[in-house]
């Protein structure tokens, strides 16, 4: 995760070849490499975890579901 922001596309890109590696891992908070490339505006990186096969770009992080559940949005639609 922490290769998604601090490190290159190159690194990143090694890194997902590693059989097991979860692409979609969510920290403490739910956020995944995915969204702490995008805001690290890590634009190489966010394109290298866009090609993995894996990657799930609809996870929704803690504060959206807190978001979703305050405002009485289901998470579904």
């Amino acid at each position: 995760m922490e290769v998604s922001v601090a490190g290159s596309a190159g690194a990143l890109r090694s890194l997902l070849t590693i059989p097991g590696i979860h692409v979609n891992y969510r920290n403490a908070t739910g956020h995944t490499g995915l969204m702490m490339a995008v805001g690290a505006g890590k634009i190489g990186n966010v394109e290298v975890l866009l090609k993995h096969p894996g990657i799930d770009v609809n996870i929704v992080d803690l504060v959206r579901v807190v978001e979703l559940t305050v405002f009485g949005v289901s998470s579904a639609s």
